[in-house]
Parts: structure tokens; C-alpha cells; sequence
């Protein structure tokens, strides 16, 4: 950002009137030149408005940088309204400070860029008077070598602190429901997916690499074309959220079904209102593995056994786990999962953890694909 660039952020920023009336000085200064025929210095508005902290701060921003139509002229008429309100602040025009070259004969803007360790384009952009190509390039006419009036200094805001130093997290945020498949467990903050959400929006709106985003949520495609709306996505990791660690192998907290492995880092006591889903969102893993390491689990997940423990990190992995972990969502679709309708009908038992665009068809009934 050039300084050039500050100068006129700050004119744009100027304060309000007054806590009373909340008007922006932009706006007060602009209703007061509304009804104006032809140009005037200033001199004749009414003394409570020329004499506000609007007008007199659009004058003092005005004088303070060398960025504006501030010249000899002005800084007379800013001499005399500051007598007409009894006011004393600076009224020198600015110098305008940054670095120019005078290009003589054969000069290109290439070879003054070279010179002055530039780039082609930054000559360009400092110069806007010359063409695309650099061909207006005129012999003994000063051009701009460095940022117009060089790079900023800018301070900090009083008591403002800074919000984010990493795209890493301090803590891993309580897991929503429903959670993309396969997305990672360690996470310091979640998105929702809204309707007309895509990735490279996400990345923009959470501050978030594009890279990083697909990385830690592997349900989305190589395309990136394939967002769940109404399902939460991890847009902020926590340090060393993708290293691996050595884990040892646990006793299971209570009965496991049948055939569950005993070579386990981590159970899970399934809970009232549970299903494969549900506990896959959990734990961040593909129902081939849930499966894998529970081998009594049916292919519908039906059999889901309240209060026995189901291995959620086991010690090996099923041969076609790679494929599984990236499973998308046109893959998962084609698995069923059985749901029992309540009893009053209404939605089937297990919501939310159906997919919502599933859900119209599935309601009453038995099974919905998901």
C-alpha cells in the first residue's frame, strides 16, 4: 500500500458529527455544497458548520499531506478560516517525498528498473501516465521510482491487538453435527456451508488457504465442486494438527460386540440416539474403517448396540482405506443406513444425520439412502 493510497483512506474515514445526530462528515459536508452553482473557497459557509470538526478536520487532513490539491492558494484560505474560528494548526504545503529518475537518451523503462531494482510493472504502477508498453517514456521528464511518497509508517490503533499471528489454533473446538467425512478431528474452528458457498469463497471469507481447506476436509473433490450445504467444514487446524503420533494400544472402557478388535488406540461407548454416521462425523473416519475395526457392524449400520465400546483408532487399517478417506459424497450416497421411524411419524430417528438433500424422500419410511 503506497502512502499515496493511506492519505486517501484517511480523507475517506473522517469522523461523525457529533454523538447527536451520528451523521458521517462525508455527508454533511457534501449536503452543505449540494445546492453550489460554481466553485467557492469555503469562506462563506455558516461559522457552526465551517467551524466543525468535520470541515476542520477535512482541512487539516487535506494540509498534512503532500497527496491533495493542498497548494499556496489553499493554505491562504486555510489561514483565514482558522481566524474565523479561533483555530491554530499548521498551514505549510507538504513536499512531496519519494524517489524520481530523470531518463535521458536510450532509457527505457526496462533499463531504469534494472537500475533501480524494480520490477517492469512496479514502473508502471508508480507512473500512470505511461502506456501499457512504456513507449511514452519522454527523455528528461522525471518519473517516479518508489511508492508515491515511499512506504507508510502506520501505527497501530489505540487498544486494538492483534487477532491471528498463524492460520493455527490454540484449542481444538467442540466437534459440531453434522461434520464433512473425513474431516480432520484436530480443529480450532468450524464453517457451516451456506447455500452459494464455494471453496475458493470459504478460503477468502475464513482466511484460509485454498490448499489448506481441501487438506484438512478430504471429502472435497479435486474440482472442489462438491461442498455440502448444511454441513460444518474445518477452516482453522491446530499446530501439528496433520503429524503423526505413536499411540498405545487401550482397554476397552466396557463389553465390545463381537469380532472388535483388541488392537485399539481409542474406544467409543455408543450413547443414546447414535448411529454410524453420527459416530464417523465424531472420530473423523469412513465407515470402512468403523466397519474394519467392528466387524459386527452390519452393512446398513442397524445393529448399533447401546452401551458397548466400538474401536474408533485401530491399530491397522483396511487395504482400501486410502481410497476411503477420500471418499466423496456421490460414494457415500450410495450406502444405506436404517433408520426407525418414531413412533408419531413425522422425521425418521437419526436426524440430522441424514443428508438433507436425502431427506424428503426418507421420511416415514424405513431406509433413505445417504
Amino acid at each position: 500500500m503506497s502512502l499515496a493510497t493511506v492519505q486517501a483512506i484517511n480523507k475517506s474515514c473522517l469522523g461523525v458529527l457529533s454523538p447527536d445526530t451520528g451523521e458521517y462528515c462525508v455527508d454533511v459536508i457534501a449536503s452543505v455544497f449540494a445546492n453550489d452553482t460554481e466553485d467557492s473557497d469555503g469562506t462563506g459557509i455558516p461559522t457552526e458548520k465551517l467551524c466543525s470538526n468535520c470541515f476542520l478536520g477535512l482541512l487539516k487532513q487535506i494540509q498534512s499531506t503532500s497527496f491533495s490539491n493542498y497548494d499556496e492558494t489553499i493554505a491562504s484560505t486555510w489561514q483565514s478560516i482558522q481566524s474565523q474560528c479561533n483555530v491554530n494548526y499548521p498551514i505549510d504545503v507538504q513536499p512531496l517525498t519519494t524517489n524520481v529518475t530523470t531518463p535521458g537518451g536510450g532509457d527505457t523503462c526496462s533499463s531504469i528498473a534494472n537500475s533501480t531494482s524494480n520490477s517492469f510493472s512496479q514502473i508502471l504502477a508508480y507512473n500512470p501516465v505511461l502506456d501499457n508498453y512504456c513507449s511514452n517514456l519522454i527523455a528528461g521528464e522525471s518519473i517516479c521510482v518508489s511508492p508515491p511518497g515511499g512506504a507508510p509508517n502506520l501505527t497501530t490503533i489505540a487498544g486494538n491487538t492483534a487477532t491471528q499471528t498463524a492460520v493455527y489454533g490454540s484449542t481444538t473446538a467442540p466437534r459440531p453435527s453434522p461434520v464433512a467425512t473425513g474431516t480432520t478431528q484436530n480443529c480450532a474452528k468450524y464453517y457451516l456451508v451456506q447455500q452459494g458457498d464455494y471453496c475458493q469463497l470459504v478460503s477468502l471469507n475464513q482466511t484460509v488457504d485454498l490448499g489448506l481447506f481441501q487438506s484438512m476436509n478430504p471429502q472435497i473433490d479435486s474440482a472442489c465442486d462438491n461442498l455440502l450445504s448444511g454441513f460444518y467444514y474445518c477452516v482453522m487446524p491446530i499446530q501439528g494438527w496433520n503429524s503423526t503420533t505413536s499411540s498405545t494400544v487401550v482397554t476397552a472402557p466396557t463389553a465390545t460386540p463381537s469380532g472388535t478388535t483388541s488392537s485399539c488406540y481409542q474406544y467409543y461407548t455408543i450413547q443414546s440416539g447414535d448411529y454410524c454416521g453420527k459416530v464417523e462425523d465424531m472420530f473423523s473416519i469412513t465407515f470402512l474403517q468403523f466397519q474394519y475395526w467392528n466387524p459386527d457392524i452390519k452393512a446398513d449400520c442397524s445393529n448399533l448396540l447401546l452401551g458397548e465400546a466400538y474401536c474408533v483408532n485401530g491399530a491397522d487399517q483396511p487395504p482400501e482405506a486410502t481410497q476411503a478417506s477420500s471418499e466423496t459424497a456421490s460414494n457415500v450416497d450410495k450406502r444405506y443406513v436404517a433408520l426407525v421411524p418414531e413412533e408419531t411419524g413425522g422425521v425418521p430417528y437419526g436426524w440430522p444425520g441424514v443428508k438433507a438433500r436425502a431427506l424428503s424422500g426418507g421420511v416415514g419410511i424405513a431406509k433413505v439412502m445417504v
